[in-house]
C-alpha cells in the first residue's frame, strides 16, 4: 500500500464499509484489502464531530493524480451508486485512496498494475456532515 497519512472516517461511514466488505462473497481484490487496512489504522470519528474538509462518503471531491496532473471532480459513493454521473466507488483504487484525507493531503498508493501514483486533495466541495446530512 502506501505512505501512512492519518485518516479519519465517521462511525458511519466505517459501520457501513465493514458491513459491506465482510459480505463480499467473491474474492476480494488487493485494491479490497487496501481499503480492509485503511480502515484498520483509521481514526473513527462521530459523524457530527468529522472536519468539514475531511473526504467522507458521499463527499464531491476535487483531487489530482501524479504524475499526470489529471484534474477530477467526482462524488465518493458506495459501490451501488456508481452508476450515476460524475461518480466514484470507494471500492476502486483511487476511492479508497480518497476516503478519510482532508483538503490538502496526499497519498501515495500502488494501483492494481503494480505502478504507483501520488493523489492530491484539492478541495472538498461538498461534504454531507458539513451540511448536516448524517445518514445519506
Amino acid at each position: 500500500m502506501n505512505n501512512k497519512t492519518t485518516i479519519t472516517i465517521t462511525d458511519l461511514d466505517a459501520m457501513r464499509l465493514e458491513t459491506i466488505l465482510s459480505s463480499s462473497f467473491d474474492s476480494k481484490g488487493k485494491h479490497l484489502a487496501d481499503l480492509e487496512r485503511e480502515l484498520e489504522r483509521a481514526i473513527i470519528v462521530p459523524s457530527e464531530k468529522v472536519c468539514p474538509n475531511t473526504v467522507t462518503m458521499n463527499s464531491v471531491v476535487a483531487f489530482r493524480i501524479l504524475p499526470s496532473g489529471k484534474k477530477f471532480c467526482l462524488q465518493l459513493v458506495y459501490p451501488d451508486k456508481t452508476a450515476e454521473n460524475d461518480t466514484l466507488s470507494v471500492f476502486a483504487p483511487v476511492g479508497s485512496a480518497l476516503i478519510g484525507l482532508t483538503k490538502g493531503e496526499k497519498i501515495r498508493w500502488t494501483k492494481p498494475n503494480g505502478s504507483k501514483m501520488e493523489i492530491i486533495v484539492d478541495e472538498v466541495v461538498y461534504q454531507p456532515e458539513r451540511e448536516g446530512a448524517y445518514s445519506l
